[in-house]
């Protein structure tokens, strides 16, 4: 089994987002690409399983979020999560119409692996250091920790925003938990970053 750490090998990191193309390509219909041909992911099946609480498959058509849904509360992170998280944010994020064949030249793909949740307070969380997930009895949500970087947020805003995402008020309630995690991000433009 693969530990996050081994996602400093390009080569995984390749094989990961191709695969991920390819699934993509054939639950939406669209056409295969060279990449996602060679994708051993789908293609063989030998694929290690990584060593991670979660996965996330985010999809951008320049600047514009295009799709994001994940998987959580993993042991580890094989063919079926990955390939079902792309699947998933191309064709069922609620927020957006399936991808069209048209748009999959402009799609880029990103994929974000969690590491462990933990219970974490409200103060303890760091913006750049953590993703967050809050639960309670009201609802649920999560945050990857490139979105409040990304957005400038602090610590409070993040904290605003996954109340908000979660359909919940502004005063907490005793049924909530908030846990904390750090995660490995990276994309088809070759950027990696570790959170």
């Amino acid at each position: 089994m693969h530990e996050l750490d081994s996602l400093q090998d390009n080569k995984l990191r390749k094989t990961l987002l191709a695969a991920a193309r390819h699934e993509i390509s054939r639950a939406c219909n669209l056409p295969a690409t060279p990449e996602s041909l060679s994708a051993p992911l789908s293609v063989s099946g030998d694929f290690e399983p990584i060593n991670a609480s979660g996965v996330f498959v985010s999809l951008h058509l320049g600047k514009r979020l295009r799709g994001c849904i994940g998987k959580l509360r993993l042991d580890q992170v094989g063919p079926t999560e990955l390939g079902t998280a792309a699947v998933d944010a191309a064709c069922s994020d609620p927020r957006f119409e399936p991808v069209a064949p048209g748009e999959l030249d402009g799609l880029k793909i990103e994929i974000s692996l969690l590491g462990p949740l933990y219970p974490c307070e409200p103060e303890q969380v760091v913006v750049g250091n953590h993703g967050l997930y809050l639960r309670s009895d009201h609802g649920s949500g999560l945050l990857l920790p490139q979105v409040a970087v990304e957005r400038g947020w602090t610590g409070e805003q993040f904290l605003q925003q996954l109340r908000k995402k979660a359909g919940l008020g502004e005063t907490p309630t005793s049924t909530e938990q908030l846990w904390c995690f750090r995660a490995v991000v990276f994309d088809e433009d070759a950027n990696l970053r570790q959170y």
